[in-house]
């Protein structure tokens, strides 16, 4: 589309209103309700102590230089002068807003302008990966946005390599598979432009410098899980994952929909169609998980359509103002969608963690969570809660997630027998799940039991243990 003047969404207005209506729905909540980052906040703490205090008789912290450390870093550098949760919540609330000028800043490489493909990219933003708290990846996705937009840019420049030898080990410490993102997103833009597959390979050198770091801590996580084409496709569907099932899946149709739409109708960068490709054959190959990352597959999937959405461009003026419409609208409704679901969340989690006004600092918990067994599309808020009672009350809660290369420390309890760690919080959906959980706890290695989402308005009175709180389907316990 060739025209003389810019259109509204070309703007630098609109540009600055998009990037800033993506930290919304971050703003009210205090604690940001995404599925693990209550876990991370815990970590950041037990970061933070470095091995003093109470909490050095639980976690040993060992520091390494691993592909996994984005929020980590930052934390480290401001938690001591804001607060932890107050440094969480400033670095969540980022990434939103660093993915939306990412997309909005290539669409400017690739196209010259801000095409309305690319605006219907921007809820992507908030896709599942996000959602589940996945905030090192996401952080690093972010980063690679911006580093494959300066990798078009610097195009024959002989400056391309001794800057991207810093960038791309930056991205790895962020986490590996942002680096990975944007190691094939460069692999592919420069197999569209040489169209020889070693070429194009060896152009990537200048990412390399995380090599000799992944090569010293080899053999810390490899591939597990198994390749289930039902988890792909629930994956593909739940791009957008909150809460509420149709309107997610509405607002996935619509961006799949526009890009079944471009591909008739709109022009098409080679660069781009080439990456949106190798995104998706990666996300197809991909197990479920993957270098002791959880759902490695999945987080791809906002990419895929990401990338797919950038790689076109309108025809006509009139195509490119009826698409900007819809995904200005698509954009504006998301954000307003998900300020209410995490206002709901945020209500929901000040509730459970009203029971930390009864646990003493350095407690030992035992924190049991029920699943949502009624319903698998809303993202549960509860798996890792427990790691606000470290972070606030210094005390050792079973649910802390380690046990590969890239975790910063260990769990060091064997008292706690078979609740030392994450997944030990985890309940099924039998009726006797709770009965026989408790049977399991080792009475003299723990001090309280904190019960979650049990669904009943009652919890019930246990055997052997007082109850000192209960809201809803929630309780805690002394141990007797």
């Amino acid at each position: 589309m060739e025209t003389g003047a810019r259109e509204w969404w070309q703007t630098r207005w609109a540009f600055a209103a998009a990037v800033l209506l993506a930290a919304v729905p971050l703003l009210w909540p205090a604690v940001p309700p995404l599925t693990d980052l209550p876990g991370h906040i815990g970590q950041y703490r037990i970061m933070l102590d470095a091995n003093h205090g109470p909490l050095a008789q639980w976690y040993v912290v060992q520091w390494r230089a691993t592909g996994n450390l984005g929020v980590e870093a930052i934390v480290w550098l401001i938690g001591p002068l804001i607060g932890i949760e107050p440094a969480t919540k400033l670095v969540t609330i980022a990434i939103p807003m660093l993915t939306v000028a990412g997309v909005l800043t290539l669409s400017r490489t690739v196209h010259g302008r801000v095409t309305p493909f690319a605006i219907l990219a921007l809820p992507l933003a908030y896709g599942q990966p996000f959602g589940m708290g996945f905030l090192n990846f996401t952080l690093s996705a972010a980063l690679a946005l911006f580093a494959l937009s300066l990798w078009l840019t610097m195009a024959g420049s002989r400056w391309r390599a001794p800057v991207f030898l810093p960038v791309g080990l930056t991205i790895w410490l962020c986490h590996i598979f942002g680096w990975a993102v944007l190691g094939l997103a460069v692999f592919a833009a420069e197999l569209a432009i040489s169209r020889r597959p070693i070429r194009a390979a060896l152009a990537c050198w200048p990412l390399a410098a995380p090599l000799p770091f992944m090569l010293a801590t080899a053999g810390g996580g490899g591939l597990t899980g198994e390749w289930n084409a039902a988890g792909k496709l629930f994956a593909l569907i739940g791009a957008m994952r909150d809460r509420w099932l149709a309107w997610d899946i509405v607002a996935t149709i619509v961006v799949i929909g526009g890009i079944a739409f471009a591909l008739r109708r709109a022009r098409v960068d080679p660069r781009f169609a080439a990456i949106a490709l190798a995104m998706l054959a990666a996300f197809l190959a991909l197990p479920g998980w993957m270098m002791g990352s959880a759902f490695a597959d999945m987080r791809l999937v906002p990419l895929v359509l990401t990338f797919a959405l950038l790689a076109f461009a309108p025809k006509n003026s009139r195509q490119a103002r009826v698409v900007s419409v819809i995904a200005a609208a698509v954009f504006l409704t998301r954000i307003a969608g998900l300020t209410a679901s995490y206002a709901i969340s945020a209500q929901q989690q000040d509730r459970a963690l009203a029971a930390l006004d009864h646990i003493p600092d350095h407690a030992r918990v035992v924190m049991l969570v029920r699943p949502t067994c009624d319903a698998v599309w809303p993202l549960a808020r509860y798996d890792h809660l427990g790691g606000l009672v470290t972070a606030r009350r210094r005390a050792f809660v079973n649910d802390h997630f380690q046990g590969n290369a890239a975790a910063m420390f260990d769990v060091r309890y064997p008292a706690a027998g078979p609740f030392e760690r994450d997944p030990s919080q985890f309940l099924s959906c039998a009726p006797d799940a709770l009965p026989r959980a408790l049977a399991a706890v080792p009475r003299g290695t723990f001090d309280r039991v904190w019960v979650l989402n049990l669904g009943t308005s009652t919890p019930p009175s246990l055997p052997g243990m007082t109850r000192l709180w209960a809201d809803g389907g929630h309780a805690l316990y002394r141990i007797d």
